[in-house]
């Protein structure tokens, strides 16, 4: 399996001075091995691997003696905003190193605060069954953690089990820090019956209606999100020229797609 790198670790913890972990590369894992490959896509696939078979033997001394706060480090860096491979990533592959690095993954909860859905993962009924599990397992093990969201539902069918895994995130709402949605129009009316205004800690959204509906000042999703007190950073692509009443003053950027004259930055 492979998970995106994008870390340079540099570190003087426990006489790591200056350590370095190759950057914007990958790692991938086989239960209790891996390898840091200097990914390089003018070469064949045999000379990366060869390649990353001669930087393990460097990089897995330095890893060997990490403490925990460095690998967690390194696992954080790893949780990307979005999934473009398969389900689950992230912090689930870090734990498939070694029982070292499982009981690292395990013991944070910071790790586990990035909850990526996409539409991949929502195309049939047993892959539905399969990623609610992981989302509520993900949710427990992130404790009481704020939490970053990233849902993608673009072209995902309208069905009971792809309402139980929406309604398990929006039940949470009062956790998020940033919140990104992907979506037709008639899931933003089911998420607002479920959110009731309880976004204490919210501070970015990023919301993209991905059919023809529209939102309006009519629809009680207008309101959804005048009532976040943190909210700074906000981008819209929603049909809409006006769809939610926003706390304007308090906004350090915004951008509507659908109105680019009335964006702020």
């Amino acid at each position: 399996m492979l998970l995106r790198l994008s870390l340079l670790l540099t570190t003087s913890h426990r006489g790591l001075t200056n350590a370095y972990i190759y950057p914007g590369e990958y790692l991938w894992t086989d239960k209790a091995a891996f390898c840091i490959c200097h990914r390089n896509n003018d070469q064949p696939s045999e000379y990366i691997e060869t390649k990353a078979r001669e930087e393990l033997k460097a990089a897995q001394g330095i890893l060997d003696i990490a403490e925990p706060e460095i690998l967690l480090e390194i696992a954080i860096c790893n949780v990307e905003d979005k999934s473009y491979g398969g389900y689950p990533g992230g912090p689930w592959l870090f734990a498939r190193v070694c029982r070292k690095w499982k009981a690292v993954a395990l013991s944070s909860k910071a790790l586990w605060s990035t909850v990526i859905l996409n539409n991949t993962f929502l195309s049939s009924l047993n892959l539905r069954k399969k990623a609610q599990v992981v989302l509520l397992e993900q949710l427990r093990r992130s404790g009481s953690m704020p939490l970053r969201i990233y849902l993608n539902f673009e072209d995902v069918s309208y069905s009971k089990s792809t309402m139980r895994i929406l309604t398990d995130v929006v039940l949470q709402a009062f956790r998020w820090k940033s919140f990104e949605f992907h979506a037709s129009v008639m899931f933003f009316h089911y998420m607002y019956l479920k959110v009731e205004h309880c976004l204490p800690i919210l501070e970015q959204i990023n919301l993209r209606i991905t059919d023809t509906g529209t939102l309006s000042k009519n629809d009680g999703t207008y309101l959804m999100f005048s009532e976040a007190p943190h909210l700074c950073d906000v981008e819209l692509d929603t049909n809409s020229s006006d769809p939610f009443d926003l706390p304007f003053p308090q906004l350090t950027r915004y951008i509507n797609h659908f109105n680019r004259d009335k964006s702020h930055s």
